[in-house]
């Protein structure tokens, strides 16, 4: 068989159009590389160098451990000779003002010793007709603990004989309540330290039946401070009392911390597990949230540059993974700062 003049072997002509083909594919590759590299530019050309400030509340929280401080053991003692057929003693439990102490069975009968709080100690029975400050505030006491609706003032009024008979449970026809049936507490409630004799046994007069303690402050770690100089608070729980000095020491802050589950935890189980509260500022403050590439160093303080190119004092309260709270002490915060503002940018 004859080739025409000028033909191409078959396998010349296949490998020609491969050549082309590829050819046109690099160039359509090129094409689309230009096209990809060039929206990038428009992307980076056109992204913002600005953030806007945005502003929330801080409070410095910060977990912390309690220490609680008591006072001297208050000895408690049998006050007859008999059998002590009954005790509120157990340590670590708390004793409050109106509450039975222990019962003792005499030769003469049972009596009850009652816990009361009041302002000054009862060391002398108590007569139907004694008058005076004393007596107005033992009254008081018994109005504090819901023994009595009113305190009638320095004199017994029947109710207020009925009542206080009742609570050290004496006849109401008596003239009279022996001093061995009320134990002073010097504040409520107090928490039984020790006991001494158990239930059952056989005590003489001024034998020790155990000794009770009140908390008389709850003390922050000293180790625990804040970022930020400024009065604060403690927080257990949805108990929130005043610190002074890393110490909680008003009566009425101590009672309510004393209340709480973690409180009793504590002394249940010996102090072995501690109670943990939050410590916080007292007030929170308004703060602005800005990149910690935003905030420029100043020889007298740190500044923002805002998208307006103004620089702008602020105080920095905390800084955590690039994210950093400002405060703007000279006025109001600016809408935007720069993200990463010029070398040539002063702090004033």
């Amino acid at each position: 068989m004859t080739r025409p003049a000028g033909a191409q072997p078959p396998a010349r002509s296949v490998v020609v159009l491969l050549m082309l083909l590829s050819a046109l594919l690099a160039g359509a590759a090129v094409a689309v590389g230009a096209m990809v590299v060039g929206r990038q530019a428009e992307v980076s050309s056109s992204s913002t160098d600005s953030v806007a400030v945005s502003l929330e509340g801080f409070d410095d929280a910060r977990p912390v451990m309690l220490t609680v401080t008591q006072g001297p053991e208050l000895a408690v003692d049998a006050r007859a000779e008999g059998i002590l057929i009954w005790t509120a003693c157990e340590p670590g439990l708390q004793l409050a003002s109106a509450a039975p102490v222990f019962r003792v069975r005499s030769a003469e009968g049972t009596t009850t010793t009652v816990a009361l709080s009041t302002q000054l100690p009862w060391t002398t029975p108590v007569g139907r007709l004694d008058r005076g400050a004393a007596v107005a505030d033992l009254q008081a006491a018994l109005v504090e603990a819901g023994a009595l609706a009113d305190n009638p003032g320095e004199a017994f009024t029947d109710a207020s004989w009925r009542a206080l008979t009742a609570l050290v449970e004496v006849p109401e026809e008596a003239d009279q309540i022996p001093a061995s049936a009320l134990l002073w507490l010097p504040e409520s409630p107090m928490s039984w330290q020790s006991c001494a004799s158990p239930r059952g046994s056989r005590v003489a007069t001024d034998q020790r039946i155990g000794g009770l303690t009140s908390v008389t402050a709850f003390s922050v770690d000293p180790t625990v401070v804040g970022s930020i100089e400024g009065a604060r608070h403690l927080v257990v729980e949805d108990i929130e009392v005043v610190v002074e000095d890393g110490r909680v020491t008003s009566q009425p802050d101590i009672a309510a911390l004393m209340g709480t589950a973690a409180y009793s935890q504590w002394r249940l189980t010996g102090g072995q597990v501690p109670i943990v509260g939050t410590y916080r500022l007292a007030e929170t403050l308004e703060v602005g949230v800005v990149p910690a590439s935003a905030v420029l160093p100043g020889t007298a303080a740190p500044c923002v540059i805002s998208d307006s190119g103004t620089a702008v004092s602020v105080a920095v309260v905390s800084s955590r993974l690039g994210r950093t709270l400002v405060e703007f002490p000279g006025g109001s915060a600016p809408s935007a700062v720069r993200v990463a503002p010029d070398v040539a940018s002063r702090c004033p």
